[in-house]
């Protein structure tokens, strides 16, 4: 498993991916600059490596899977916690509006 971040690679990607900064970030600089150069295959290659991060198929420069790191993970848990927490709250008043929406 790489030593760089999932969730900091998507990010880079998603935000700047016309600018490659995601393979410059893994140690792609090769590729990077390839990238740069042909403004990503005209942005298919930005949409390639989007899809590659986020199903864990996208690699570092020594070609280890990027993954979540432990803090990420506990991140992540954590707000999928609070989001359950906040829809068990919010579910009488979602019934609630349902029914008056459809009586009235």
């Amino acid at each position: 498993m790489s030593p760089k971040s999932k969730l900091l690679t998507f990010l880079l990607c998603a935000v700047f991916g016309c600018l490659r900064l995601h393979r410059f970030y893994v140690g792609k600089t090769i590729s990077g600059f390839l990238y740069l150069a042909t403004f990503g295959f005209c942005g298919i290659g930005w949409f390639i490596d989007l899809i590659l991060i986020t199903y864990g198929y996208f690699t570092d420069s020594q070609g280890r899977p990027i993954g979540y790191t432990k803090r990420e993970m506990k991140l992540i848990t954590g707000m999928v916690i609070i989001d359950i927490i906040i829809d068990i709250l919010t579910l009488p008043f979602r019934i609630i509006g349902t029914v008056f929406d459809l009586f009235l």
